[in-house]
């Protein structure tokens, strides 16, 4: 993964596909539009696990916290075509119980969560990346090996927290049309 400022990777992208690694908007309402049809989450795992030192510097939480781990795909509603592929880190205890009820019946994308419960936040970017797709990733979008991916991960800050870490990717063959 690379630091979004002065990327050269952004450089050779095309709009669309800039526009997904750098929006600070809902990626579900941008493939939406996209698309023109609804988006649905594919919940592939859903489980609370433990924070190790990676999660717990990661999230500003202390070793061991209990956190969220959501692994989804975001397909077209209409088509089944499989949009996008996330993991998601969302500390518990920084989630209201309504917002965690939500969060734990895995069907409803995080951004349309945090619009049911009216949280006021922000998306900080903080790093975007290009590599090659492995397991999971090649099987989910259908691709050969060697094909690259392109991903970023960003944070949802509320009440200058992260309330979720997210890791978005796609593949790079994806999203290629021109505006």
């Amino acid at each position: 993964m690379i630091d979004v400022e002065g990327s050269e990777l952004l450089e050779r992208l095309p709009f669309l596909q800039k526009l997904m690694l750098l929006t600070d908007g809902s990626m579900t309402l941008l493939l939406e539009i996209y698309t023109g049809h609804p988006v649905v989450v594919e919940t592939l795992t859903q489980k609370i696990i433990m924070a190790n030192e990676d999660i717990a510097l990661r999230l500003g939480v202390a070793l061991g916290d209990s956190v969220n781990y959501r692994e989804v795909i975001l397909k077209d509603g209409t088509t089944d075509r499989p949009l996008l592929y996330a993991i998601s880190l969302a500390p518990l205890s920084r989630l209201t119980d309504e917002f965690r009820e939500d969060l734990l019946r895995a069907d409803i994308p995080i951004g349309k969560i945090m619009k049911i419960h009216g949280l006021e936040f922000r998306r900080e970017l903080v790093a975007i990346g290009k590599e090659r797709a492995t397991g999971r990733v090649i099987q989910i979008f259908g691709l050969d090996e060697g094909e690259y991916i392109l991903k970023r991960v960003y944070n949802i800050i509320h009440r200058k927290e992260i309330l979720i870490s997210i890791m978005e990717a796609f593949p790079a063959s994806a999203y290629l049309e021109v505006i």
